[in-house]
């Protein structure tokens, strides 16, 4: 008996089964631990900080709002991004920092900066400082009915309910915020002899709630205060605010028309043509999402039959299903997998070996499970998918010391001798096969950007699992393998068994032998294929043949359509557009004689960005399953175009694609400046540029024209009378956006009082010239009397990143016409230098996919420099020599050689899953490799040939080389051959995966022979080679360098 852990395992009764079971144990409360979501998450911390200044133009915001909020807080600590969104009444600065940072400490030092910022305007109010919530859509619903005025009560009472489900956020779009609005004419003021702003004073001195402390403390205390705020319309007409010339007391009833009603300028939903409200459920980062759905779904179907006739409550835009679908897409072919890898191992090994081998599988990945856990993950497509890469890798370990102890049984040994001699005897080369591997996928872990963030997973339950499966292999195993060889002693081995082994016998003996011998015997035929193979496969990458794109992009279920028409353009002209749209999208699903369209919601005044305006619209398309339709979006969409009518003033109709990967826009560029008119146009030229290329639609720039601007400028008589741009300013402002009065609550809404002009005066131009300007001596004049009008083009929306004016053009790219980096190849060549030459134009760069792109490959870049460097340390301590790890090393790029072909022969593009593949493969080959070369070592060491050697090496760890390599395709190739759409995310990978071991198993059985035969031939000057640069540390220091 040998000391040690492994003989103690072997020996005890007990101790196997326990240690299994503590690993199941383990993932089992890990499972039932861990939430369940799509994608991993990976949002920056965002800290947004909100000013708002009423009736402000864009340039007026960016000038005396967010261009000092900029630069009091550009230089916060650990700052990574900060940009800043200007539009009409709103500033915004949206600061960025890294995932690992203390947000509290953060926020505080946010608001001690802004604090600081002294020369805001006066009546800008406070400037608000918010952490964004990293929260999760997982499904909206939308409450339709006859009118607004039906619908709104019971939103309000869905809203309180869905909050008592313990959903972590309800966001309510289509109901638009109240106000009081109080309209004197201009007329009337004069008669009164009173401006806006006295009267929404003498309103705000007459409505209100006034606690006037305690009395009676000495007998019964009593609070005293009144209760004068008014509430309602009615309350408000009431109010006493002047006296007439006969003395009679006047109330607002009497001056004025009050109405309660929406606020300007808020988004209105429309569901197939009907009124409605969206309802957002969110659910937090620690929820889950499944959890989540299901608590939200019971509800509603509670809550429908309870309904008024005419109002529905309808669900669509589900995120949580695509969880759920893929979570069981993923967990089907994980089974289909472990059966076929199941079925691998019994035709290879002796049924109950293979049978405790299998059992290896789950072990492991519950303990995977547990790591996951351990390391806060979570349940989703990546994680998931990882497990299913792991099902064939994490038997190598156990198929090597299994089929090894098999061998001594069959060779005469006793089954404890034969177990515990395979255990000791493989531990070296499976030690260091195991920590190959993981050194393959650490690198992984350090990628950073959105696409790091998301497959950090895949190496982390990678290297977990291969440890585990370490652990398994040598403490659980070999107990079973001496139960099972003994229970094998006792029974002959049945017809099939020996039908099967005697015929792997002839083939390995036979034919295989044969090969491999000739294989060495014309090494360098052999290497010369190799080395063209690699050349032709690299040519297909170089060549174009095979595109690059960061991440795969299955089609989803639904597209959204942007309408923007000309700033300023009545709210019924978009309306009727969209009516239009709507229609036309109808008339493709009747041309198509199938059933497309679930659902169509219409939001108009609100753009994708969130943005409000009465020139804006959009329409989300929810369509069936993509396997219930003959249509693919993107023929949809073409279709859809070309029957959508123009209309005037239409500035742009484009339709996106939404699809099932984590997504950046396809092309978006970045355009900085300090001329917002010469970034305009510029963009305006690089938007044509990308419309003429093929494949490209929806392009279109984040820089829109705003209203026209009336300009006031006092006249030489305003200024003898007394008036100053900041007093007149004021006049207009209450005139035309109102005077706030006051802010109250009705059942949970916020109702805001404002004081104004009637509406007819308020969108009339030509009353501007007549509006009733009050003098600092009571007096009232017309505003053409003080002051001069001129006009001036302005924008919506003016943007800065990183201190710089910029603008943004995006643009969606169809992948069956076009690729994302070769749009981005043609922007940068041919147009983008004689943008960026002109006058008001500094830069520009690429962001969205691209930007991850880059900083993803960079980190790709040097992480497979690190694996390499890594994996060479372990073999050359494993082998006590600089030259051998090289031979292993040598067979990596030829390994690359079967991923590369199989994206050509599948028409699959490269991708970053793609990526991972590779590091896998690269790792799954080293340890076939390690295998092959320590048994070629130990024949050469008891004199045998070296060609024979090379070829019997090959013969005997020909079943584990194999054997590796079917249960690691057998594990993945359910997900290969799937064709549900949303399966083909993970298909690059798969892909690498597969492809690369069916061609790297004859790497390493027929190349790495030869090549060990070719260097063992060189060795003599070798050994030079090596006593020039390294001097021995012993006497055979040469040879054992070799």
């Amino acid at each position: 008996m040998r000391p040690g852990l492994i003989s103690t395992f072997v020996r005890h009764p007990v101790a196997p089964n326990l240690a299994m079971g503590v690993m199941i144990l383990a993932g089992v409360w890990a499972l039932g631990q861990l939430t369940r979501q799509l994608l991993p998450a990976f949002e920056l911390s965002i800290v947004n900080v909100q000013v708002v200044w009423q009736g402000a133009s864009a340039e007026d915001v960016q000038l005396a709002v967010t261009q000092p909020l900029e630069d009091e807080l550009r230089g916060l600590d650990l700052l990574e991004g900060i940009r800043s969104t200007s539009r009409e009444g709103l500033g915004q600065v949206t600061l960025e920092y890294g995932e690992d940072v203390d947000m509290g400490r953060i926020l505080d030092q946010v608001k001690e900066r802004v604090a600081q910022v002294r020369n805001l305007p006066a009546n800008a109010e406070t400037p608000q400082v918010t952490l964004v919530p990293r929260n999760e859509t997982v499904a909206k619903l939308v409450v339709t009915g006859p009118e607004l005025s039906v619908i709104r009560p019971l939103v309000r009472g869905f809203e309180r309910d869905l909050r008592g489900l313990g959903l972590a956020k309800i966001d309510v779009t289509g109901l638009p915020e109240q106000e009081i609005a109080i309209k004197l004419s201009g007329e009337r003021l004069n008669e009164l002899g009173l401006s806006l702003q006295e009267i929404a004073q003498r309103v705000r001195q007459t409505s209100s709630d006034v606690p006037a402390g305690s009395v009676g403390r000495a007998e019964s205390a009593r609070q005293l205060r009144s209760m004068d705020q008014a509430r309602s319309v009615a309350d408000f007409e009431d109010l006493p605010v002047a006296a007439d010339e006969d003395g009679r007391l006047l109330t607002i009833r009497d001056i004025a028309e009050v109405e309660r009603r929406g606020r300007s300028d808020q988004p209105l939903l429309y569901v197939n043509g009907s009124p409605a409200v969206e309802l957002s459920v969110q659910r937090a980062e620690s929820q889950d999402a499944i959890d989540v759905a299901g608590s939200m779904l019971a509800w509603v179907e509670k809550t429908r039959p309870g309904l008024p006739a005419n109002v529905e409550l309808l669900v669509y835009d589900e995120p949580w299903r695509l969880v759920d679908d893929r979570i069981d897409l993923i967990v089907e072919n994980a089974l289909g997998g472990l059966v076929l890898v199941v079925i691998a191992l019994f035709v290879f090994l002796n049924g109950r070996v293979a049978f405790w081998v299998a059992v290896g599988i789950p072990v492991a990945i519950m303990a995977g499970l547990m790591a996951l856990y351990l390391f806060g993950g979570s349940l989703n497509m990546i994680s998931l998918f990882a497990m299913v890469m792991a099902l064939g890798i994490v038997v190598d370990d156990a198929i090597v010391v299994g089929e090894d102890a098999v061998t001594r049984y069959q060779s005469g040994a006793k089954p404890l001798d034969a177990a515990e001699q395979a255990a000791y005897r493989m531990f070296g080369p499976v030690m260091a096969a195991s920590l190959t591997t993981v050194a393959a996928f650490v690198p992984l872990m350090t990628l950073g950007g959105p696409g790091g963030a998301i497959l950090f997973a895949i190496p982390l339950i990678m290297i977990c699992v291969v440890l585990a499966s370490l652990a398994e292999c040598f403490l659980v195993l070999p107990g079973h393998l001496r139960h099972s060889l003994e229970s094998s002693s006792r029974h002959a081995p049945s017809r099939l068994r020996l039908k099967i082994d005697t015929a792997y016998e002839n083939f390995r003996c036979g034919v295989f032998r044969r090969w491999v011998t000739r294989a060495v015997e014309q090494r360098t035929t052999t290497m010369a294929i190799a080395l063209g193979s690699f050349i032709v496969a690299l040519g297909l990458l170089v060549g174009g043949r095979i595109e690059f794109t960061l991440f795969p992009q299955p089609d989803g279920d639904k597209v959204q359509a942007i309408v923007r028409f000309a700033a300023g353009t009545p709210e019924g002209r978009v309306r009727a557009f969209v009516d239009n749209a709507r229609a036309a999208l109808r008339q493709v699903e009747a041309n198509s004689g199938e059933e497309l369209i679930d659902l169509e919601v219409t939001k108009l005044g609100m753009d994708l960005r969130g943005t409000q305006a009465s020139n804006v619209a959009t329409m989300t398309v929810q369509f069936v399953p993509g396997d219930q339709r003959s249509l693919s979006n993107a023929e949809i969409i073409r279709l859809w175009r070309q029957g959508v009518p123009s209309a005037g003033g239409l500035e742009s109709f484009f339709v996106l694609n939404t699809t099932g990967g984590p997504h950046g826009t396809d092309v978006e560029l970045d355009l900085t400046g300090t001329d917002p008119e010469a970034l305009k146009l510029a963009a305006i030229d690089v938007v044509e540029a990308l419309r003429g290329i093929t494949g490209v639609s929806g392009a279109a720039d984040d820089m829109a024209w705003g209203k026209e601007q009336l300009i006031f400028e006092l006249s030489p008589t305003g200024e003898a009378v007394g008036l100053t741009s900041e007093t007149l300013g004021a006049q207009l402002r209450a005139a035309f956006e109102g005077e706030l009065v006051q802010i109250y609550q009705d059942n949970g809404e916020e109702i805001e009082v404002r004081v104004l002009l009637t509406d007819q005066e308020r969108n009339m131009l030509s009353a501007l010239e007549t509006l009733p300007v009050v003098l600092a001596n009571g007096e009232t004049v017309s505003l053409s009397d003080v002051a001069r009008l001129s006009y001036q083009r302005g924008f919506e929306t003016l943007k800065r990143s990183g201190g710089e004016l910029a603008v943004q053009i995006t643009a969606d790219v169809d992948e069956d016409l076009n690729n994302n980096n070769a749009v981005r190849a043609i922007l940068a060549s041919e147009v983008l230098p004689e943008i960026v030459a002109r006058d008001g134009v500094g830069s520009f760069s690429f962001g969205g996919d691209a930007e991850s792109q880059g900083e993803t490959l960079g980190d790709v870049g040097t992480a497979l420099p690190l694996a390499l460097l890594l994996i060479y340390i372990i073999l050359a301590w494993v082998f006590e020599s600089y030259l051998w790890p090289l031979a292993v090393l040598s067979v990596i790029p030829f390994g690359l050689v079967g991923a590369l072909f199989g994206h050509w022969l599948l028409n699959v593009d490269l991708t970053l899953m793609s990526v991972f593949g590779l590091f896998g493969l690269i790792g799954i080959v080293i340890n076939d490799s390690i295998i092959l070369v320590s048994v070629f070592r130990e024949l050469t060491a008891q004199g045998m040939d070296i060609k024979k050697a090379a070829s019997e090496a090959a013969v005997r760890r020909s079943r584990a080389v194999i054997l590796t390599s079917i249960t690691t395709v057998f594990g993945v190739m359910p997900v290969l051959l799937e064709t549900d759409l949303q399966a083909q995310f993970l298909r690059p990978l798969v892909t690498s995966l597969a492809f690369g071991l069916m061609f790297g198993t004859f790497i390493v059985l027929f190349l790495l022979p030869a090549i060990l035969a070719s260097l063992s031939a060189q060795r003599g000057r070798l050994d030079s080679i090596v006593r020039i640069f390294i001097r021995p540390a012993t006497p055979d220091g040469p040879d054992r360098l070799l």
